[in-house]
């Protein structure tokens, strides 16, 4: 999915961009506009496997959305597989759970989520960026900007199984606690 141009959405489950494969397979986004959602389950890009296959989210844009679960961006692997996400703009949520940048692998890979961009959420358990491997696998997260989260941690990684945790930051991380690895 490529998108150039500017997307607003009102409503419940309203991404603004969302790509899914059912089975196996990858996914690959890239937005190079602003998005904005009002709504529950509003993200504003949501990318998923249902089973093995890589999702690759790119956005040079800026991302506001308001409502509960509706993160910004979130990379989803239901199975084995890679996260990627890349994002310069500035994100925005105002929701409960939702998080600024979400990568997610269910089972065995790794997530890597680069950020040039401010990112703040005013939600409760709403995190600036989470990267989550529930198996085997790294989180590598790659922050240059402000990240401020008024009810949660500014960044949150976890490795449940096996795995490396990354995390490298030049710009301010604020939040419940600054930066928490699990």
């Amino acid at each position: 999915i490529t998108s150039t141009g500017d997307i607003s959405t009102e409503g419940s489950s309203s991404d603004g961009i969302r790509g899914n494969v059912g089975v196996n397979g990858d996914v690959t986004i890239t937005s190079t506009g602003d998005i904005s959602t009002e709504g529950f389950l509003a993200r504003g890009i949501f990318g998923y496997v249902w089973n093995n296959g890589n999702v690759t989210i790119t956005s040079t844009g800026d991302i506001s959305t308001e409502g509960a679960n509706a993160e910004g961006i979130y990379g989803l692997v239901k199975n084995n597989g890679d996260v990627s996400i890349t994002s310069t703009g500035d994100i925005s949520t105002e929701g409960s759970y939702s998080d600024g940048i979400y990568g997610f692998v269910l089972n065995n890979g790794d997530v890597t989520i680069t950020s040039t961009g401010d990112i703040s959420t005013e939600g409760n358990n709403a995190y600036g960026i989470y990267g989550y491997v529930y198996g085997n696998g790294d989180v590598t997260i790659t922050s240059t900007g402000n990240v401020t989260s008024l009810l949660a941690s500014g960044i949150y990684a976890r490795v449940y199984v096996a795995g490396t945790i990354n995390i490298t930051t030049s710009g301010t991380v604020s939040g419940t606690t600054g930066i928490v690895v699990g």
